[in-house]
């Protein structure tokens, strides 16, 4: 899916931009798109048997087309689309430089990534960053901004935008959930996104200071199971039990940010 929709972006920004493209032209170069994967992912990477790859494909098409259709953009604009930043080794073309670091507030820590896109409106001097999410919205999404902190990387993303591009007047930082139908767009609003940067700056410096003080404690237990967690105890309900005083204590300045909306 993020390939069709940063595949589009490319193919249309080669015959003018997608600003100016209409529903059919974003539908053409989608299948052009489609055709193109379609072939060239199972000479990389492993995919699933043919029928259920060919319906593989008709589904990313599907929520592709959500995204690229969902709130357009000015004919002034230029488009990105899977953009690195922070990482001089990365050789994605954007408006910045992929060398320059971004500093986490006073953490002591750099932060680099990838945008799944990226539009600069020419004449607002608008940054909007879309980053796009395959499943549905969740209940009161319009609402979440940490999300028990599940949802940093959309301030964390607008923290990158505003010291790679300080010219900006305006950083927009949305999250769109492509399994909708339409598709569900949800940005933070600009007082809340400064409030959020200058939370998520405390909450790195405080969890620097914790793994800095040798104190490596578990946050709050998964809803699921994960594979890749090593060494469990036997009994991990009993031993989060005797040792969640502890836990805790160590978590203190973090509390917030698990219980975050």
């Amino acid at each position: 899916m993020h390939g069709l929709i940063s595949g589009v972006i490319n193919d249309l920004s080669t015959r003018g931009s997608i600003g100016n493209s209409t529903g059919v032209d974003i539908a053409n170069a989608l299948e052009r798109q489609v055709g193109i994967l379609k072939h060239s992912w199972p000479l990389l990477r492993a995919v699933p048997p043919g029928l259920l790859w060919l319906h593989t494909m008709e589904e990313a098409r599907k929520r592709a087309f959500r995204g690229l259709v969902d709130r357009p953009v000015g004919c002034n604009s230029i488009t990105w689309s899977e953009i690195a930043f922070g990482d001089a080794k990365e050789a994605t073309k954007g408006p910045w430089s992929n060398s320059l670091p971004v500093q986490i507030g006073q953490s002591g820590l750099v932060l680099r990534g990838r945008l799944d896109r990226l539009d600069i409106e020419g004449s607002t001097g608008t940054a909007s960053i879309t980053d796009y999410k395959s499943g549905s919205a969740p209940a009161k999404a319009s609402a979440v901004v940490f999300g028990q902190g599940a949802e940093l990387q959309r301030v964390f993303y607008a923290l990158a935008v505003r010291a790679l591009l300080p010219e900006a007047r305006r950083v927009v930082s949305c999250l769109t959930y492509l399994a909708n139908e339409p598709a569900a767009s949800f940005e933070i609003s600009a007082e809340d996104l400064d409030k959020a940067l200058s939370a998520a700056a405390g909450y790195t410096a405080a969890a620097a200071d914790i793994l800095r003080g040798g104190l490596v404690a578990p946050g709050r237990p998964k809803s699921f199971f994960d594979q890749l967690t090593l060494a469990l105890p036997a009994d991990n309900e009993a031993y989060r039990k005797t040792k969640q005083r502890v836990f805790a204590q160590a978590n203190a300045s973090l509390d917030r940010l698990w219980s975050s909306v």
